[in-house]
C-alpha cells in the first residue's frame, strides 16, 4: 500500500479501527463498513487491554493422544509448544493460565469453560493436524458463535506462525470446535502443521521449530492485546 494507491474511503477523529494485519507504515483492517489498509500515521494505539489474562489449552492429552505420524504424538508436541509460548508470554507481561502441563485429560467443556471461571479475557488451544501425506501447513481457527473478537485473535497468531514455520499458510478459517464454540471468551485454535506430512513433522520434531512456533503464536498474541 502507498499514499499514491486509490483512496476508499475516509475515517474520522476517535473512529476505531479493528486491526487484523500489519506492512510497514500500514495496517489492514476494518472501520464501520470500510476495510482495507490505513496509515499508521494516522491512528493512535488504544489503550492495552487491563487484564492480559491468557488460557492456554495444550490440546488432547492422558487418554486422548490425538494425531500421530513419523514418531510424533500430538499431545506430546502439543504440550511442549504450549509450555514454550507459556514462558515467552509471561517474559511480555502477560498473565497465562494453564489447561495442563502434564499428560493428563480434561473434558471440552472444562477446558471451554476454565478461562472465564478464572479471571481469564481471552483462550488458545493449541494442536497438531493429520491428513493426507501430501496435505501440508498451518491454520487458524475461531467460531463466529460467540460475538466477540476470536477472529481477530485468530488473524495476530496466524499471520506470524505460517511464516515461522516456512511452510504453506492454509489461513484463518472459521468452524464450530467445541473449545472455541462453547467458549465465551475470544478463543483461537491453533494447527501447528500435519504430522501426517514428512516435511511438517520433520520440523515438529525440532527444538528450533517448536521454538519458532511458540514464539509466533506468543507474539500474535502480544499482537491482540
Amino acid at each position: 500500500p502507498s499514499t499514491s494507491d486509490k483512496v476508499v474511503g475516509q475515517i474520522h477523529t476517535n473512529n476505531e479501527v479493528q486491526v487484523y494485519g500489519y506492512s510497514g507504515n500500514w495496517v489492514y483492517g476494518k472501520s464501520g463498513n470500510l476495510t482495507g489498509y490505513f496509515s499508521l500515521s494516522y491512528l493512535a494505539k488504544s489503550a492495552a487491554k487491563a487484564s492480559r489474562v491468557m488460557v492456554i489449552d495444550a490440546g488432547h492429552g492422558g487418554s486422548d493422544p490425538g494425531a500421530s505420524g513419523y514418531g510424533l504424538v500430538e499431545k506430546e508436541v502439543n504440550l511442549d509448544v504450549s509450555l514454550r509460548v507459556e514462558r515467552m508470554l509471561k517474559a511480555k507481561g502477560i498473565n497465562v493460565l494453564m489447561i495442563r502441563r502434564t499428560d493428563v485429560f480434561y473434558s471440552l467443556d472444562y477446558r471451554a469453560a476454565y478461562g472465564v471461571k478464572n479471571g481469564a479475557d481471552a483462550f488458545v488451544a493449541i494442536h497438531s493436524n493429520s491428513y493426507t501425506p501430501g496435505t501440508s501447513g498451518s491454520e487458524t481457527f475461531y467460531s463466529a458463535s460467540v460475538a466477540n473478537d476470536s477472529k481477530q485473535l485468530a488473524t495476530f497468531i496466524q499471520s506470524r506462525l505460517y511464516k515461522a514455520m516456512e511452510h504453506p499458510n492454509r489461513g484463518v478459517k472459521e468452524y464450530d470446535y467445541r473449545v472455541l464454540a462453547a467458549n465465551p471468551l475470544p478463543a483461537a485454535l491453533v494447527e501447528l502443521g500435519f504430522l501426517t506430512n514428512s516435511g511438517d513433522a520433520s520440523k515438529l520434531a525440532t527444538s528450533t521449530y517448536r521454538e519458532r512456533a511458540a514464539s509466533a503464536i506468543a507474539e500474535g498474541i502480544e499482537d491482540y492485546y
